[in-house]
């Protein structure tokens, strides 16, 4: 049984897959609380703000370790013989059409 925790279900498409004829297409589903999404906004507008990802606070590290946590469950290809040829092709179609370094983002 599920507990009556609000929590909220975050769709991200990370477009790894290797049966889905639109990788980008191919969406995981994430589930976190209210308070681990805020937690998450925190994080990615000081971000933003400063240019540098770093961890301020122990919630951020749970927050994320518990994404992490899902989506180790739920991907195979990390398994899988070809796992580096699937994270570059993965990155190219995410990143496509943005120009220039991101933030934070050096060569």
């Amino acid at each position: 049984m599920r507990d009556s925790t609000p929590s909220y279900e975050f769709a991200v498409a990370l477009g790894f897959s290797t049966t889905s004829l639109n990788l980008m297409e191919d969406k995981v589903l994430l589930e976190l609380s209210r308070d681990e999404a805020l937690v998450l906004e925190g994080l990615f507008a000081r971000f933003e703000q400063e240019n540098s990802l770093g961890l301020k606070h122990n919630a951020e590290f749970v927050a994320l370790s518990r994404i992490s946590g899902q989506i180790e469950k739920i991907l195979t290809e990390p398994f899988e013989s070809n796992y580096m040829a699937s994270l570059v092709a993965a990155r190219s179609r995410v990143a496509e059409g943005y120009e220039g370094l991101a933030p934070g983002v050096s060569q």
